[in-house]
């Protein structure tokens, strides 16, 4: 029978399982004869010298406690509700613990996390026995984050088969057979019983007092003996490599930063947020390893290699809907080239109407030491071909040098304050632009988007306080803090063992105009909605990033001449123009299906259902693509067809700032 349904594809029987690997145990794990005092070395260093000096009392424990949970099982899958009734009785002990050292109840917790997880891995094996059937009516609820912690494990034995079948389907989905998809999901699990049964007891430190860390801002870390070394080491060697920085998030590998320059930024295929769940090497043919769960140092290990070789990455995209199937990117491994990372420039000529303009485009990925020589040089080379107006993209800027932001602001205005630093101790220090040189004084315009942050975000603040350029896009992360690390082992302290580091904030950047990017991000003159969700994505989607505040303005002369009305008119005119933008529809449409799909929390487990959704999406997608590409002159894509790696790629933000800087040009003259 199960044969007959296996050939129609409604059911999967998943009775291959391999014996569990008995070797394998989990151990118990304790604090270190470091640990007492590095405890109390932290809680000094965050309560004297981090910019918002901690207050360690009951309310900061209890603070600390959710967030302690919320680290080690957010999305409540592994710990009871007769876990949380016991847990709960220490809520107000854990700043003591601090204070003096202990660590009795972080370890205590720690260790009934793993236990639970190792759990729920023995009622894997279970499941994987089973056969899935695939045409019920069913659906998963695969957000857990608010829901009520399980009465039992009964409860959570019901949950965790959804969620094994959900998996399956997946798997299912693109492409798998019956023995295939057991296999992956045995070796997945597996794989990580092998992780956990690695956790040291470092790990659980470093988690627990990350749980104090990550109450007074989303910044400050605290950094075990074994990971300093580690992210020495990472840096050392990451210029060979795709250039990646990456995290863990529950149980997935996240891709926190892109290189600006190197191979994975260069390929476009992936982006920050991205969730790595396999990796493969060559360009084709070898096994997809999955990843789910896995230690992140191990995960590094496999997508690192050596110059010119291929790594496969199997990512769930940080734009994708729920359920969304998951895709296979290729990317060449190489040398992160410092070429790469430099400001690139091009003259783009826009035909407006009945004339031409001569636009120049810099693109410019981070804020390097020589940023704005390079910057000058090019627009020495734009001002000889006849310049007409200058676009700055800024786009997934997340920062580099300060003093270069403040020198390239200088480059646009004739002198003046350009940011604004806060201390720790309360003082506020103005840097100022000091050369009265400009090499640019026309129409000008700044792109950024989400991920402009830190030195982008005071460049592009900086000149639109000023008025000098209309900044363009969508509203910036909104990262307004210095750091600073400190090696717990340079601070006098006699530690039995090495001791850790901790990287912590020390001050606040703030507008000339008083107000702060911290948070609040900068605005654009002329706003884009986004694609992001802002309770996810950017600084404030951490509910303990350091707030929005203000100090006294700064003396400038703002450009009243240019933005008292300028700016109505050129947000007047763009109006206009998206109102019969095809462009601009297919945008707000996928805001709004991207909106619907965060509101939905509950999956299908049909088949049937799964697949007409999947194909929905994907006619949808090549559809408008399809029509872009025609509207472009562009021959369109048949199901399954990519476009050329050599295509020109299509930049509806770019086109649209090309326009409103006409529109500028024409209001000028």
């Amino acid at each position: 029978m199960i044969n007959t349904l296996l050939k129609v594809g409604l059911y999967i029987n998943l009775s291959f399982s391999a014996p569990q690997d008995s070797s394998i145990q989990l151990k118990k794990l304790q604090a270190e004869v470091q640990h007492p005092m590095s405890e109390q070395l932290l809680a000094d260093l965050l309560s004297r010298y981090h910019y918002q000096k901690a207050t360690i009392d009951d309310q900061f424990s209890i603070k600390v406690y959710n967030k302690y949970l919320k680290l080690l099982d957010y999305n409540r899958l592994y710990f009871l509700k007769s876990d949380i009734k016991h847990f709960n009785e220490y809520q107000t002990n854990l700043d003591d613990e601090l204070l003096t050292g202990k660590s009795e109840i972080g370890f205590e917790i720690y260790n009934t996390y793993l236990t639970r997880l190792w759990n729920r891995l023995d009622y894997v094996n279970k499941v994987l026995k089973d056969t899935f059937d695939f045409t019920k009516d069913e659906y998963y609820a695969y957000d857990r984050e608010n829901s009520n912690w399980f009465e039992d494990t009964d409860e959570q034995d019901r949950y965790w088969k959804q969620r094994l079948k959900y998996e399956a389907l997946s798997l299912k989905t693109s492409g798998k057979n019956g023995v295939e998809i057991n296999e992956t999901l045995r070796k997945r699990y597996e794989n990580f019983r092998k992780q956990i049964s690695k956790s040291k007891n470092e790990d659980a430190f470093q988690s627990y007092m990350n749980a104090f860390t990550g109450c007074i801002d989303p910044h400050t870390d605290y950094f075990s003996p074994r990971s300093a070394e580690d992210f020495k080491v990472n840096m050392s060697q990451s210029l060979e490599g795709i250039g990646a920085t990456l995290t863990t998030e529950s149980d997935y590998t996240k891709v926190r930063e892109l290189v600006k320059g190197g191979p994975a930024d260069r390929s476009k295929k992936i982006k920050a947020g991205d969730r790595i769940t396999a990796v493969g090497q060559g360009q084709d043919g070898s096994e997809m390893v999955d990843v789910i769960g896995w230690r992140i140092d191990d995960v590094v290990s496999l997508i690192r290699g050596k110059k010119d070789t291929y790594v496969r990455l199997q990512i769930i995209s940080v734009d994708a809907a729920p359920g969304d199937p998951q895709k296979i990117i290729t990317i060449q491994r190489d040398k992160i080239k410092l070429e790469e990372q430099r400001a690139k420039g091009e003259i783009k000529k826009f035909k407006s109407g009945k004339k031409t303009y001569k636009i120049g485009y810099i693109d410019l990925p981070i804020f390097y030491q020589g940023t704005s020589s390079d910057i000058d040089s090019i627009i020495t080379r734009f001002k000889k071909d006849k310049m007409d107006a200058l676009v700055m993209d800024l786009r997934g800027n997340t920062g580099g040098s300060l003093q270069e932001a403040i020198w390239l602001t200088g480059m646009f205005i004739k002198s003046g304050p350009v940011v604004q630093v806060k201390h720790a101790a309360g003082n506020v220090e103005i840097d100022n632009d000091q050369d009265p040189n400009i090499s640019w004084n026309g129409p000008m315009a700044v792109m950024v988007n989400r991920g402009s942050a830190s030195a982008s975000e005071i460049f592009a603040a900086a000149l639109q306080d000023y008025g000098r350029a209309v900044i363009i896009g969508d509203r910036t992360f909104g990262k307004g803090t210095v750091q600073n690390v400190i090696d717990m082992n340079n601070m006098g302290v006699a530690f039995p063992n090495k001791a850790g580091q901790v990287k912590m904030t020390i001050a606040k950047f703030y507008r000339i105009n008083g107000g702060s990017t911290q948070h609040k991000g900068v605005v654009p003159d002329i706003n884009f909605p986004t694609l992001y969700d802002t309770l996810e994505f950017g600084e404030s989607s951490d509910p303990y990033a350091l707030k929005y505040d203000e100090v006294p303005t700064s003396m400038f002369e703002r450009n009243n001449k240019l933005f008292s009305s300028t700016l109505s008119y050129l947000n007047t005119k763009h109006d206009e123009r998206m109102k019969t933008s095809k462009e601009y529809s297919y945008l707000l449409d996928d805001v709004l299906y991207m909106q619907k799909q965060r509101e939905e929390k509950l999956l299908p487990l049909s088949e049937s259902a799964t697949k007409t959704k999947q194909k929905q999406r994907e006619d949808e997608d090549r559809k408008r693509l399809n029509e872009r590409r025609i509207a472009k002159g562009l021959p369109a894509l048949n199901a399954g067809e990519k476009a050329p790696e050599n295509e020109p790629k299509l930049d509806f933000l770019l086109d649209e700032t090309e326009q409103i800087l006409s529109d500028l040009i024409e209001m000028s003259k």
